[in-house]
């Protein structure tokens, strides 16, 4: 079967060749058949990856041994579902299983947008050639289908324990859903700077795969910070970590685009910032994807140091020269005639916003590869830590959470004094409200102005929000005689972009005021024997017993852990453990964590001294990170609004779709 999975990925670098240069040659040289045939391999590309793919698959659970990356990443007593997931585990796997969902999505995006004869011949060409860039990293530095020479092992490695984790089963194919849906944008970028049809065609075709990417990158991101919070066992989410960075790098740039290419559909404005945007969105993907695999950045998920670097730097350099010297060629052409005419307007609230949220992705990616910099430079590897990322995020962070509460606010064009009043009144007596609540709370005890100020913008943009609807409501109340709940329903229906967005808002609204639970956290190391308890916040922390257990491939040591009040009364009984996985010889922490709507109880078996009988535990209140989670609920919903088809635009664009 290796054989197989290995032919295919040779034909289809061959195909995936011919489909780009006959889709292009074919369409200039006015060679319809020819270009009808580059536009056919484009789907037998998918076909000959996808056969590949599925050898890989098949060489997994048949637990073939003796091809080298079945043999790294599974052995025979991991659940089937992990066996699974061992495929996008390693470098050579999760490379195949990129460059297959990219031929998927590429098949789908080419046979959707068929009708638009300009651009599809240049979007196939870009398409098939980060297609064919795959292939080559496939065939040769990254072959998944090599073996062994000689006699296979009978079993195994298996797959690093923390990566066996039902969020990490499915946070990567999320994260990869996400990064290869920028390619489609980017293609159809390419193809109306190259075919010179740069209305607003390829933004309309771009935007559903951009939101699309967008979601799966959010969703993914969340799905991270889950596992982190849950399996790593250090009592948090996000570290600034190199590898959730390349994710969150696309994340930012994606979301400035999604704002920006309103005003372009509105105004007719930001053409030629919209293409840097989406040329930087795919940029931050390549670069994500090369530094998480490359060996560059250090991180407790990313991939073995390789030689996959060079192929990355030479195909992304080809790729920035190629866009930007059309961006060049057509920048006469990308040119709006009509200026931003105030400060006091929503363009330009939405290019703060653009400008703020790309800053803040050359912040993470600088930092992020800081420590490679500084060892190029000055021979020593500096590392930036959360604090240096806190310092300049944080105020970041909060300057755009003020924008997502004013943007809306702010008239097109040029907004009045009269207008600005009228708007801004609610939500400024909201921010004071709330921000004056959070210090009659005690929220300047350990939180600072930071913290103080985050409550106050949580209560501008939620003020704006319920706003946005109450107005909206009443206006359709009024025109339609419909009742409150109707006419709310009636007004999502209608417009899903815009109130889907707000329930996104709000979902960052939420998230913000979880993460100011940050200033708040407390933690602390104990020795306590059975019978002992140990005060953190408003608990007590009594060690009752240790139970030592074994399965079929790991150790077990778990604590019982009583959580009392101040008074002595029970409020819950928890498990914090240690698993000593036999094949990897290695530990995972295993923690236990009693939540609610305030704090989090988070609970790590740090250790157990058989000969006192003390058991060592790290307690940490984690204030408000629930907050975190249904604001991401939220999140999701809104981006699940904005994304739920639209059969009246549809059927009021189908009409002038076409090239």
């Amino acid at each position: 079967m290796h054989e197989l999975g290995y032919l295919t990925l040779m034909v289809a670098l061959v195909v995936s060749v011919f489909s780009g240069a006959a889709s292009v040659v074919g369409y200039r040289r006015r060679m319809p058949r020819l270009e009808q045939a580059g536009y056919v391999a484009a789907f037998a590309t998918t076909a000959l990856v996808t056969v590949s793919a599925f050898a890989m698959i098949y060489l997994f659970t048949a637990q073939d041994f003796s091809v080298k990356y079945v043999q790294h990443y599974s052995d025979r007593t991991m659940p089937l579902a992990y066996v699974i997931s061992a495929f996008w585990g390693g470098q050579d796997g999760s490379l195949l299983f990129w460059a297959w969902l990219l031929s998927l999505y590429s098949a789908a995006a080419l046979w959707w947008n068929r009708k638009q004869t300009r651009l599809v011949p240049y979007a196939t060409a870009v398409l098939m050639s980060n297609v064919a860039f795959f292939m080559l990293l496939l065939l040769f530095p990254a072959n998944p289908f090599e073996t062994f020479i000689g006699s296979a092992p009978s079993d195994g490695q298996g797959m690093n324990p923390l990566l066996q984790n039902p969020y990490m089963a499915i946070h990567p194919p999320m994260l990869y859903l996400g990064y290869i849906g920028m390619v489609i944008p980017f293609a159809f970028g390419v193809a109306a700077m190259a075919s010179g049809k740069l209305d607003e065609t390829w933004l309309r075709l771009s935007r559903r795969w951009t939101l699309t990417a967008w979601f799966f990158l959010g969703f993914g991101l969340i799905l991270g910070m889950l596992w982190a919070y849950e399996e790593l066992g250090w009592g948090g989410y996000w570290a600034w970590d190199p590898v959730e960075n390349a994710g969150f790098l696309p994340w930012l740039s994606c979301t400035a685009f999604l704002h920006s290419i309103m005003i372009q559909e509105r105004r007719g404005m930001f053409k030629n910032w919209n293409m840097v945007l989406v040329i930087h969105s795919f940029a931050f993907v390549l670069l994500g994807t090369f530094l998480t695999r490359s060996g560059v950045v250090q991180s407790v998920h990313a991939f073995a140091q390789s030689s996959v670097g060079p192929y990355f730097t030479t195909f992304l350099s080809g790729s920035l020269l190629l866009s930007f010297g059309l961006m060049f060629y057509r920048r006469k052409e990308l040119e709006s005639p009509i200026k931003i005419e105030s400060v006091f307007s929503r363009e330009f609230s939405f290019l703060l916003n653009n400008w703020i949220l790309l800053g803040m992705a050359y912040f993470v990616l600088i930092a992020t590869i800081f420590p490679s910099i500084s060892d190029a430079f000055m021979g020593e590897k500096i590392t930036v830590g959360p604090p240096f990322f806190n310092k300049w995020m944080v105020p970041l962070g909060l300057i755009l959470l003020f924008l997502t509460g004013v943007g809306p606010l702010i008239a097109w064009r040029k907004a009045s004094g009269d207008s600005l009043k009228k708007q801004f009144t609610w939500p400024a007596l909201g921010a004071v409200a709330t921000g004056s609540l959070s210090v009659a709370l005690g929220a300047t005890e350990a939180g600072g102005v930071a913290a103080i100020v985050n409550f106050a913008l949580c209560g501008l943009v939620t003020t704006t929000i319920i706003q946005e609807f109450w107005r909206g409501t009443r206006v359709r109340m009024r025109n339609t005689g419909e009742g409150a709940v109707d006419a709310l329903v009636g007004l999502m229906s209608r417009a899903k972009r815009r109130y889907g967005g707000y329930v996104i808002h709000f979902g960052i609204v939420l998230m913000f005021f979880g993460w100011a639970g940050e200033a708040y956290k407390q933690e602390t190391d104990v020795s306590i024997t059975r019978g002992q308890t140990a005060p953190i916040g408003r608990y007590l922390v009594r060690f009752d017993d240790l139970r030592v257990g074994s399965t079929t491939h790991r150790d077990e040591h778990t604590a019982v852990i009583s959580v009392l009040d101040q008074s002595g009364k029970l409020l819950a009984e928890k498990h914090p453990a240690k698993w000593f996985y036999r094949k990897s010889q290695q530990p995972t922490t295993e923690v236990s964590i009693k939540s609610g709507i305030i704090e989090d109880l988070y609970l790590i078996f740090a250790g157990f001294d058989e000969s006192t009988g003390h058991v060592m535990l790290r307690l940490i209140v984690n204030p408000l990170v629930i907050w975190v989670w249904i604001g991401s609920a939220f999140l999701i919903l809104g981006m699940v609004i904005v994304m739920w088809p639209d059969r009246h635009r549809k059927k009021h664009l189908g009409s002038s779709s076409t090239a």
